[in-house]
């Protein structure tokens, strides 16, 4: 009871805004600070976004926004030897809270401990709780901007233009220190590891959108289009033992013969091309089609032909009966729809080089390059899913009751998963197409609405 704390959370919020008829913008900042009921965790983040629109001209629209985020968030330990299992396994007549000495070291609940190398042997007692949270640190420190800038053009009232240009970028520095007179930090006289990672993504979309009404009856409405993105990853480690001063914390306070250190890139590049189709008849009847075709690299090898692009796209119908003339007779029924879509995609894998061998730097005596964990696959192709629905909509009395049912068959093709390999291939893990999914029934919803007058309103739902 004298471990966990009362957590405080405050949160402060500060916007500006204006413009004029053609112009707006806006401008707002926020602080969150959260406390954790552990002792010495804590989260912190402060944000600022600005938003802008603008109209250039009779045909021009542009407007953007922008996100600059800090966050710092100090954790707790974890693990089955960390401070809860500790804490409930502490003794009772002992006072967790007098964890360590006056000279700052470590106050074991034994005074009996062996002894080890000229040292009490610290690692044959777990940590006091209160020391684990205090000392075994563990912190991510990141800071990110991202943001957006659309620009649109209507040349026409049939015609519009639309260009999306989007990027995310953040930097995350992670720590991870075991204290020399921990636990498990006794036997290495300390452990630290950090790590910095980078990341740069950049999007952009572009539509081209057709709409055109024929006799008042035919909507008709086109977009064709490209996406584009382009995302980078690095991420530096180090880590490091035996420390000459117990409490600072820093890389340079390990012993460099137990170093090590290493470099993670990597890069992934999308291409979508897509267009898509709808049909309207007097706001009654409704046909769409869509198609897509997705390059991903992923899907590259530098040693075969293989193809990074794939198909998929989708077909769907509704039809709102109820808008019919004899049915309109039936006073008993308010609206009434009936619809179907089949949809299928497909999904490359989300990892970069698994389909040719890659080699990781090794840290054993002569160093060099060798064959990682994953094996490769040149046969690895695209996972596709296929999903059929078919169903209605009915409300009565006011549409104060609403039932919607629905018939679904979803399957999954190809499913890309990591599956464990024999040893005696060298490997341990491969990206393989080895599993299928399917899902099929019935869902049904009924919304109602039991009570409704001027000053109140109770709906319901229910879902089978």
């Amino acid at each position: 009871r004298n471990f966990f704390r009362t957590a405080m959370t405050q949160q402060h919020n500060l916007s500006v805004e204006g413009g004029t008829p053609d112009a707006t913008f806006r401008f707002s900042t926020g602080l969150l600070e959260q406390e954790g009921i552990v002792p010495n965790t804590k989260f912190q983040r402060v944000n600022f976004r600005l938003t802008g629109s603008a109209k250039l001209g009779k045909i021009f629209n542009i407007s953007s926004s922008w996100l600059y985020t800090i966050s710092n968030n100090n954790k707790a330990p974890k693990g089955t030897a960390s401070y809860y299992p500790n804490l409930i396994n502490w003794p009772l007549d002992s006072d967790a809270r007098d964890y360590i000495n006056a000279d700052g070291t470590r106050k074991p609940i034994r005074t009996n401990l062996p002894v080890s190398g000229g040292f009490t042997d610290l690692s044959a007692e777990v940590d006091n709780p209160f020391w684990d949270v205090n000392k075994n640190v563990s912190t991510d420190k990141t800071d990110r901007i991202t943001g957006n800038i659309n620009l649109s053009a209507t040349p026409y009232k049939w015609w519009n233009l639309t260009t999306i240009i989007g990027a995310d970028q953040f930097s995350t520095e992670g720590l991870y220190l075991v204290h020399p007179q921990s636990r498990w930090g006794f036997v290495t006289r300390g452990l630290i590891s950090n790590y910095q990672q980078n990341f740069r993504g950049l999007n952009g979309t572009f539509r081209s959108t057709f709409t055109k009404t024929i006799n008042k009856i035919f909507t008709n409405s086109l977009t064709v289009g490209a996406y584009v993105e382009d995302s980078k990853r690095s991420i530096t480690s180090q880590r490091g033992e035996r420390f000459y001063e117990p409490d600072f914390i820093s890389i340079n306070n390990t012993d460099p013969l137990s170093r090590d250190a290493k470099l993670t890139r990597e890069q992934i590049r999308k291409v979508r091309f897509f267009g898509n189709y709808t049909l309207g008849y007097n706001n009654i009847a409704f046909l769409t089609l869509s198609g897509t075709r997705e390059g991903v690299s992923t899907l590259t090898s530098n040693f075969q032909d293989k193809q990074p692009f794939f198909n998929y796209g989708s077909a769907s119908g509704s039809f709102i009966f109820s808008d019919l003339a004899f049915v309109k007779k039936a006073k008993w029924l308010e609206y009434g729809k009936f619809r179907m879509s089949y949809a299928t995609s497909g999904k490359a894998p989300y990892v970069p080089y698994v389909i040719d061998y890659s080699f990781g730097s090794q840290i054993t005596t002569g160093g060099g390059y060798a064959l990682g964990v994953f094996g490769n696959n040149f046969d690895l192709q695209p996972e596709f899913s296929k999903n059929f629905e078919i169903g209605g909509e009915l409300q009565f009395l006011k549409r104060r009751l609403t039932i919607d049912v629905a018939y679904f068959d979803n399957r999954v093709s190809k499913q890309i998963v990591s599956n464990r390999l024999s040893y005696g291939t060298g490997f341990v893990l491969k990206y393989i197409n080895g599993g299928e999914l399917s899902a099929k029934g019935i869902e049904i919803q009924i919304k109602g609405t039991p009570i409704k007058t001027k000053n109140f309103i109770w709906d319901a739902t229910l879902n089978f």
